[in-house]
C-alpha cells in the first residue's frame, strides 16, 4: 500500500468521524428544540385559557374560544362548591386530583394522562365535571359571565 493511499484512509475515517458526530449533535438538537416548542405552546395556552376566563366574569359577557394544541385532547372543568359532591365517574385523574388541597379546577389531559392543573376562582361547569375535546387539533367551548362567576358550556 503506498503512503498516498493510507493517508487517503485517514482522511475518510476522519470525515466519516465528522459527519457523525455532526448529525448526533444535530439531532439531539433538533429533539430539544421540539421538546421546548410543546412546553411553549403549553404555557401559552393556560395564560390564554386564564386570561379569557378573568376578562369574562362581568355578567353577559359571552366568549366563543377555540384553542390550538397539539399536545392537549381535552380541557376539563370541575364545580368550585367547597367539598361537594362531584361526579367522580367522568375521570378517576379529575376526582383524585378534586380530592387534593390545592383546588384546582382545571385539568388539561393529553390522551387521558393528566398534564396540568389549574385553578380559577369563579367557574361553574354547568354539571360538577365538563370536558371539551379535541377536534383536528383546537378545543373550542362557551364561556358565560354571569352574577361574577364563569359558567363554561361545551357543544356536545
Amino acid at each position: 500500500m503506498r503512503k498516498s493511499q493510507v493517508q487517503q484512509v485517514f482522511i475518510y475515517l476522519m470525515v466519516i468521524l465528522v459527519v457523525g458526530a455532526l448529525l448526533l449533535v444535530g439531532y439531539r438538537s433538533i429533539i430539544n428544540i421540539l421538546d421546548r416548542g410543546e412546553e411553549v405552546e403549553l404555557v401559552r395556552l393556560k395564560s390564554d385559557l386564564l386570561r379569557d376566563l378573568s376578562r369574562t366574569t362581568s355578567h353577559g359577557s359571552v366568549r366563543d374560544v377555540e384553542y390550538r394544541s397539539n399536545y392537549i385532547s381535552s380541557v376539563c372543568f370541575a364545580n368550585n362548591d367547597e367539598g361537594g359532591a362531584h361526579d367522580l365517574a367522568a375521570t378517576d385523574i379529575i376526582g383524585t386530583e378534586l380530592s387534593l388541597d390545592d383546588h384546582n379546577n382545571i385539568f388539561l389531559f393529553d390522551d387521558n394522562i393528566l398534564i396540568d392543573a389549574l385553578r380559577f376562582d369563579n367557574l361553574y361547569a354547568g354539571q360538577n365535571i365538563t370536558c371539551a375535546e379535541s377536534s383536528v387539533g383546537s378545543i373550542s367551548f362557551v364561556m358565560l359571565g354571569h352574577r361574577g362567576e364563569v359558567v363554561i358550556s361545551v357543544d356536545e
